[in-house]
Formats: structure tokens, sequence, C-alpha cells
């Protein structure tokens, strides 16, 4: 029997891959706490960023000792409000509260590990780093009564730095690893701001489909996708019995919690050669290098297998001189969010809203009233028009998109 898989959790991204966060990564000037996305603060000699727009809390990082290569240290993380004040109120996902993905800068190292809560509320890791140099820790967690929110902090390693690794994109896309071989193929060119459909196929030794994949983690399969500038952030998983319509950057969709980005069914009943043993669909934020780790689990052991994608840009495209009906609001849809996020509007005068997305820099490509079970997809430069209920007059309506991390609200009088 077929069984239909969800991909749940930036964020990330956009949703973070939100993909990532919603927009590019801005520098941070000598002595300043930026509060915008993506927000950089300096924690001793570790830098963090925040991939998640305008989200409510943040996760600071502490290293005891200072990290050396071959010597385990203690990660030390701690959930905050933005008023600095501690939370401990964390949302299991997938079986665990944190998930922490550790890259090295050149994407060329890659671990999927697992902190643990501790009685203060914090969360405590002992890791140790085979090589020196700079890496990437891609906190995901979400706090109750939040999106899925994800920070990365870029953490120094002392000793004989590792050799990098030139990440070239994949002219190929077929992996081995111990004994069975990963085959993801595409239903088109790989373009961003474009659906795109990722078929894997996944044999044994003798060519066999494989068909007893194992849930690791409550899933049949992980993906985390990561730009290969590291703005853009994408952590996935798959679910029995859902799908997800969520693309973007950050993001989960399902049992409450938002890592979306992708659409996946896995398979596990393949029959042939013919038919994928994971289905999934997405869309790049931006061209540009991607690389993407799938993991899967059969006989108790982990499959990590690595694509290097190089997504071609855009097409050139713009928001059309589209007509708004007399009857519709317009509201934009851009990078800076939308325009206007908070309105007021008259209920004898508006029976429409006319959303206009302007560009394809941003994570807003559906608009959903969550409220009004309503969920339209926002291509470039078209104008979507979504009804005020007739009931509306003296209510407040709240909208955001697929990945909650742009939002706003209309008031009807």
């Amino acid at each position: 029997m077929k069984t239909k898989i969800l991909i749940a959790i930036l964020t990330l991204i956009t949703a973070a891959l939100a993909f990532s966060a919603c927009g590019p990564a801005t520098a941070e000037k000598p002595g300043e706490t930026k509060i915008e996305n993506p927000e950089t603060a300096k924690t001793g000699e570790i830098k963090r960023t925040e991939l998640t727009e305008n989200a409510a809390y943040v996760m600071d990082l502490n290293v005891a000792p200072q990290a050396e290569a071959g010597k385990e240290v203690v990660l030390n993380f701690a959930v905050k409000d933005k008023d600095g004040k501690p939370f401990n109120k964390l949302k299991i996902v997938h079986e665990k509260l944190m998930h922490l993905l550790i890259v090295s800068d050149d994407l060329a190292f890659f671990d999927h590990v697992h902190p643990e809560q501790q009685a203060d509320g914090t969360f405590k890791l002992n890791y140790k780093f085979g090589e020196g140099g700079t890496y990437k820790l891609y906190a995901d967690f979400t706090p109750e009564n939040s999106p899925q929110i994800v920070n990365v902090f870029d953490v120094p390693v002392g000793g004989t730095p590792r050799q990098k690794t030139p990440l070239t994109a994949d002219k190929e896309f077929t992996k081995t690893v111990d004994g069975l071989t990963f085959t993801m193929k595409t239903g088109s060119e790989l373009k961003a701001a474009k659906g795109i459909a990722l078929n894997f196929f996944v044999t044994d030794a003798s060519g066999k489909p494989v068909t007893d994949l194992q849930p690791y983690l409550g899933a049949m399969a992980h993906f985390v996708v990561i730009s290969e500038d590291a703005s853009k952030f994408l952590h996935v998983h798959a679910e029995a019995g859902e799908t997800t319509e969520t693309k973007g950057t950050g993001g989960h969709e399902g049992h409450d919690d938002q890592h979306g980005g992708m659409e996946m069914d896995v398979k596990p009943d393949v029959k042939d050669s013919n038919t994928p043993t994971v289905m999934a669909h997405t869309e790049f934020p931006t061209g540009g290098i991607y690389k993407l780790w799938g993991q899967f689990q059969r006989n108790g052991k982990i499959f990590t297998v690595p694509f290097v994608l190089d997504v071609a840009p855009a097409e050139a495209k713009t928001a059309k001189s589209a007509e708004i009906p007399a009857d519709a609001y317009k509201i934009t849809v851009s990078k800076a969010g939308f325009t206007p996020g908070e309105v007021t509007v008259d209920s004898g005068k508006f029976s429409k809203l006319a959303f206009l997305r302007t560009d394809s820099e941003n994570c807003g490509n559906e608009i959903v009233f969550k409220d009004l079970n309503i969920k339209k997809q926002l291509p470039v430069g078209e104008v979507v028009l979504v009804d005020l209920p007739a009931n509306a007059k003296g209510k407040t309506l709240n909208f955001a998109c697929g990945m909650d991390m742009l939002q706003g609200k209309i008031v009807v009088q």
C-alpha cells in the first residue's frame, strides 16, 4: 500500500531550507545588535544570526571551555524572550525539544544531534569537533504558542584547520552510501521561484528497490538544505498520512509545528525500479548553490546522503501593472513584508482584498487566513483576490504567509 507522507519542520525555513529566512543576510555594524531580520549578536566569540523573522524568542549559546579540535566541550543553550527573560516551554517536534544541525563553513561536514534539556530549562550537549575552523550550528526549536525558530551560531574551533572542500554542484545525482544507492531525479530544470519535483530512488547492492525503510525520530525521511552563503536553511521531516503545501524557508507544518518547504510522499512498498521511494516537491527562493542532506534509516542504521544542487536564477519577472477591481483593497507582498500590514477597511466600500506579490525575494508565496480556512498561492506579478466574508463587519481578520513569518491583519468596519 502506498503511504503518503508529510514533511513537517526553518523555517526556514523559509523556512529556514524558513527556504531561508525570507530575506538576505545583512552586515552587522561594530557595537550594534540588530533587531531586524536577520539579527546578529555577539556571545563571546560566537556570532548568532536569527534566520526567523520577527521571532519572539532567541537562543543563546555558551561553549565551555573554548572549543578545540579533538577535545570535548560542553555546548550550553538557553532560550530567552526579547526582554532577555529565560523561557523553557518548548514543543516536542519529532521526538525532540531541540534539533541541532552542525556543519563546517564549507558545508563539507554535517552532523544532526539533539541537546538535552536540563533541570533549569537550558539545553546541554557534550560534543567533540574533529578539526579546527569555523562551524555553523543551526539551532531548531519551537516555543509554545510560536512558530518554529531557527538561530545559527558561528563557532570558532581551535586547532589545525580542516582542509576546505570546494562546493561543486553534482553533475550526476547518484550516491552510494554503505551499500545502498540513492538516486535523485528532478521533474524539471532546477530553477528558483518555480515548483520543482525531487524524486528519490533507493536501491540495494543488487539494484532492487528498498522497501523496508524505518522511521527515524518519528519520520520516514529527514532533509536539511543550506545555501552556499548559509543564509537559507530548510529542515523538513516526512510523516505518514499527511501532506503539506508549505514552500519556502524555515517552517514546519502539521502536528502544531512549522517546518515546511516541501511536499513529500514516501512509498515503503515500492514494487519496481520506476517507482520513487520518496517523492518531494519544493521551491528554491533564489538561484545559487545549495547542499541537501537526506537522512534515511534501515535496519537501525542512519544513512546520510549529500547532494549539491546548482539552482538557476528565477526568470526575470516583476509585478505587472495589474488592474485592481474597484471593490478590492490592495495589499502588496515583497521582501519588506505586507504593505500595509495593518489596515482598516470599510465593508460598505470593499468586499475583496487584492494581494500582489512584487518579487520572489520573500517567503510570501502563499496567503493564509487560518480562521477563515483560506489558503491561496501568490505567484509573482499576479493579483490574487480574497473575498471578505459577508459577516466580517466589526471583526479583525488575521493573515500570514504560508510559513507564518510575515503577518498582517484587517479590521473591518
